[in-house]
């Protein structure tokens, strides 16, 4: 009998997951189509599908590409030496940008930038600590999915284009999904602030 629903559990998982892919894949479709090609396309009514694929990410995913590299990139660490625990080396910058505020003459708008660049450090140092102290189980919770659209559609002289684009889609499930934002519905939220045009000259 335990075997019996243990061959059970491991064909229902991944059924399970390819339908929440399935449902999200569809109502980002039907976003994608109703609310960004109606408002941006040249001829919405050309809009042909190619691909549609998803993508999910996890907390831990989120925090390291939404909160920590891209501030840690900005002040000159390469991505090489970007570590998403790397609280030694923000102490020390934060430290040393205090000390210099002090020490040296700079205008009001000059030690209000600074100061604006340490709060910054102090977040993204912050956001370590969050997950360095955080449980296995909540990095790996979902946090959203990344979609991605390939389609057909005619531009202002009548010809066939190819666009792709991608952006990330909130289940009401995830930590970081929002009620109140433009795009927000009963069972998921479009960051509309994260769609790109991949293939855009």
């Amino acid at each position: 009998m335990k075997k019996y629903y243990l061959i059970l559990m491991l064909f229902t998982f991944p059924l399970i997951t390819f339908s929440q892919k399935n449902e999200v894949e569809q109502n980002a479709l039907k976003w994608f189509k109703s609310v960004y090609v109606e408002n941006n396309f040249k001829d919405p009514y050309s809009f042909k599908l190619m691909k549609i694929s998803s993508i999910p990410q996890n907390v831990f995913d989120y925090y390291k590409s939404e909160k920590i590299l891209p501030f840690l990139i900005k002040i000159g660490r390469s991505k090489e030496y970007a570590s998403v625990y790397d609280t030694t080396y923000l102490n020390t910058l934060i430290n040393i940008t205090k000390e210099s505020v002090k020490s040296k003459g700079f205008s009001i708008e000059e030690k209000d930038k600074y100061y604006d660049d340490i709060d910054k450090a102090v977040e993204c140092r912050n956001t370590m600590n969050l997950l360095a102290n955080m449980s296995k189980e909540n990095k790996n919770n979902l946090s959203r999915y990344a979609v991605y659209i390939d389609c057909y559609s005619n531009n202002s002289y009548g010809n066939k284009v190819l666009g792709r684009y991608t952006f990330f889609y909130y289940p009401n499930s995830s930590p970081f999904y929002e009620d109140d934002k433009k795009y927000s519905y009963k069972k998921f939220m479009i960051d509309e602030n994260t769609i790109i045009q991949l293939n855009k000259d």
